[in-house]
């Protein structure tokens, strides 16, 4: 978080920089990015989001990644727009580590969207390995696992004020129903979004 404490200090200096490669920085105020990590620890104590890092180990970089790329999105940005901020500023090479892995924070930067909503999005369909092999489409289930645990997780990031806990019990309800849909789908998308 140092490093990135580093990185807001100088994007200011650079936003001319960014506005010739398309990327627009917003004003983000330190009581801001404060609200947001206390948001993260509070929703990272309860429960089944406890042990983020058994469903999702990844879970650090990802977190790590979005707070990098928050000054270059807001609260009404896409998918699609959170995921060209990332591979503008290359997250992935300040990071060292595979894309797929930071491309994942598009899932906590695009707002408070259900798994039922993701599922119609293009970029969230790439995260979850979408593809076509003798006329099924075919999903990764791990990689949707993952993705949908963001998902949870961004939605009681958002919809919980810094002092408030979540509903947690209906995170895990949605947690639940969505790993057995999963495990019906026989890796096959349609089945997944009916």
């Amino acid at each position: 978080m140092q490093t990135l404490g580093t990185c807001y200090t100088y994007i200011e200096e650079l936003e001319d920089l960014f506005a010739k490669i398309g990327l627009t920085v917003h004003r983000m105020k330190p009581a801001e990015v404060l609200d947001i990590i206390n948001r993260i620890e509070n929703v990272c104590r309860e429960g089944v989001f406890t042990n983020g890092n058994v469903m999702l180990n990844e879970m650090p970089v990802i977190l790590s990644s979005a707070m990098l790329i928050m000054p270059f999105v807001n609260s009404r940005s896409s998918m699609e727009q959170v995921m060209y901020a990332a591979r503008t500023v290359i997250a992935d090479r300040f990071f060292e580590t595979d894309p797929k892995i930071i491309y994942r924070c598009c899932i906590l930067l695009a707002g408070n969207r259900s798994v039922t909503e993701l599922l119609s999005d293009r970029i969230f369909l790439d995260l979850i390995g979408e593809n076509l092999y003798n006329n099924v489409r075919w999903f990764n289930g791990e990689a949707f696992q993952e993705c949908m645990f963001l998902s949870c997780f961004a939605s009681a990031l958002f919809e919980t004020e810094a002092s408030v806990k979540p509903d947690i019990q209906s995170y895990e309800r949605e947690i639940r129903k969505w790993l057995d849909i999963c495990s019906r789908a026989d890796y096959k998308l349609e089945k997944l979004v009916q």
